[in-house]
């Protein structure tokens, strides 16, 4: 049985552009466990098919699917450049950390609920544009994200784990993983330096720490930063775990 389940929670909050119930940084919040869970609900179903024919048509369907919703909002973004150098911020930090952002403009206008404020009042109005701005930026990143894991998944990327030959997984993919399940966020470990982080995996797998600390260093990096193969990482670590269940 296919589960569509996050596919059109996923779709519902591309359309969204009310911000009438939750902030933008709660919107954002959402939209990105909705993302992760979006791309297990998929590397699921593609293991679950027979065919090639079925993968390809689940795969059709999907990017039709969103695509509609997509296609509905793409046309109003704005650049959002001009309020990154606003708030004296990259795009990089945004992307990677935006709920911990220390800048008040930046909290005010994101984390405030819109309706709360006079409707027509210059914060009212400058809270919805701002929120706007940032709420469809990132609709459009994690659209990309899942379009491009349906076209990375290829017949041979989609079989199931348990069924492949087992291997060892490579200090990069064991620091994806690691990272992926909450271990680098954990209490005791989250404030821990790089190196110290480093030597703690070092003794679970026995890998050299030098290279581990570069793996962990590289969390910190955009996916697009890495070269094609860090994302097949990603992949490999998201069949892994969509395999358990």
């Amino acid at each position: 049985m296919v589960e569509n389940k996050y596919r059109d929670y996923f779709c519902k909050l591309l359309e969204d552009t009310s911000l009438s119930d939750t902030t933008a940084l709660e919107f954002l919040t959402n939209l990105k466990q909705c993302t992760d869970k979006f791309k297990l609900e998929i590397l699921e179903n593609l293991v679950n098919f027979k065919t090639t024919d079925e993968k390809n048509s689940y795969r059709k369907l999907i990017v039709e699917k969103i695509n509609n919703n997509y296609q509905n909002w793409d046309n109003k973004i704005s650049d959002i450049h001009p309020y990154l150098n606003r708030f004296n911020i990259s795009e990089q930090e945004l992307i990677k950390n935006y709920e911990h952002i220390k800048n008040p403009d930046f909290n005010t206008l994101l984390d405030t609920l819109y309706k709360d404020e006079k409707r027509g009042s210059v914060l009212g109005n400058e809270i919805y544009h701002t929120s706007f701005i940032f709420t469809e930026f990132f609709k459009k990143y994690y659209y990309r994200e899942i379009t491009t894991l349906l076209e990375e998944q290829t017949e041979e990327s989609v079989k199931p784990v348990y069924n492949s030959k087992l291997k060892q997984l490579t200090a990069n993919q064991i620091v994806l993983l690691l990272d992926r399940v909450g271990v680098f966020n954990s209490p005791g470990i989250e404030d821990a330096p790089k190196t110290k982080k480093a030597d703690l995996v070092s003794q679970i797998t026995g890998l050299h720490s030098k290279n581990l600390k570069k793996c962990i260093e590289n969390l910190e990096k955009l996916p697009k930063e890495q070269g094609v193969n860090y994302q097949k990482d990603i992949d490999k670590i998201d069949q892994i775990l969509a395999s358990l269940n």
